[in-house]
């Protein structure tokens, strides 16, 4: 039985691990509220919801059908992007329906689209590609562009955050896909995942979503600008305070240290927030970076998970 704008209230055990949910119907403790359609809570307590735990500072609501919504419509984008490689032209027609307005530019960009117009060359061009165009209020006309798409997901135990794509990486499709990056030995040596450079995987059944500072691929991280850097860094605490992750892992800490303009950031657990939500800060795990190791990267990667915020997943 639904319970719409009910208020949540919760208790934090004093070691701040175990929390209880009461409302004026009995929610089950910890159990998902799949069932429930919306939820007022008050803040800062951390809450589950749909098996994520979500920290908030202030009173909000959660619209639980969205957050579904939501996650379809970033795993149907993220499926596009490989549809779109085997188009003529690159050009794919989306549904944005789930997505805010104010976030679609940004996601299509992170899973390597440009968003076309939708005027009649736009629509020409996509009619001689076979594309089915839609109404231009319901849709959009996108080009893909060669990166490493994003696995992106509301909610997430865990958002890594790389530099950007390799051409290997973007070749394949593929996050950290080249054989001698330490990112997915890690991943397996930690127990975060099972299966070997899946990132769809990693997210729907690990609850890890991937993103980059920017989707621009280049041989070496640091071939990128500061403006882009920056530029990132803007577009990554915009996504954060939509996505709402459980803990941000930042994969490079000189990276860190140019879009926070702050030379003093090390690695490990930050002081500072990102969009309310917790961020580590981990090495570069690129074969080229010689001051991380497999098992290093796997005992950071452990760290974060078993962080309180992300460890209840």
């Amino acid at each position: 039985m639904p319970i719409n704008n009910a208020i949540i209230q919760v208790a934090a055990a004093s070691h701040g691990n175990t929390i209880a949910a009461r409302t004026p119907e009995r929610l089950g403790g910890l159990g998902r509220l799949i069932a429930h359609k919306s939820i007022l809570v008050d803040a800062p307590h951390r809450f589950l919801v749909e098996g994520s735990w979500c920290r908030q500072t202030r009173r909000v609501e959660l619209d639980v059908p969205e957050m579904e919504r939501g996650n379809a419509a970033l795993l149907s984008l993220n499926r596009l992007h490989f549809e779109a490689r085997r188009r003529p032209g690159g050009l794919v027609w989306f549904d944005h329906e789930g997505i805010p307005a104010d976030q679609i530019v940004e996601c299509c960009y992170l899973n390597g689209f440009e968003i076309l117009s939708a005027d009649a060359a736009a629509r020409a061009d996509a009619d001689a590609a076979g594309v089915a165009v839609g109404n231009a209020d319901g849709g959009m006309l996108l080009r893909v562009f060669e990166t490493a798409p994003s696995t992106l997901r509301m909610g997430a135990r865990l958002l890594v955050v790389g530099i950007n794509p390799s051409p290997m990486s973007a070749s394949m499709g593929i996050p950290f896909g080249r054989k001698g990056n330490r990112f997915w030995p890690g991943m397996l040596a930690s127990g975060a995942c099972t299966l070997d450079r899946d990132p769809l995987d990693l997210v729907r059944v690990g609850g890890i979503a991937m993103t980059d500072i920017s989707k621009r691929v280049t041989r070496r991280a640091d071939e990128l600008s500061r403006e882009e850097i920056r530029e990132g860094y803007l577009r990554l605490e915009r996504m954060v305070r939509w996505l709402r992750p459980q803990a941000v892992a930042i994969l490079g800490v000189t990276t860190w240290r140019i879009a926070r303009a702050d030379p003093s950031v090390a690695l490990g657990l930050q002081s500072q927030t990102l969009g309310d939500c917790e961020v580590w800060v981990l090495p570069n795990p690129s074969g080229l970076n010689a001051h991380t190791s497999v098992e290093d990267f796997s005992n950071r990667i452990n760290e974060c998970l078993r962080s309180p915020t992300s460890s209840a997943f």
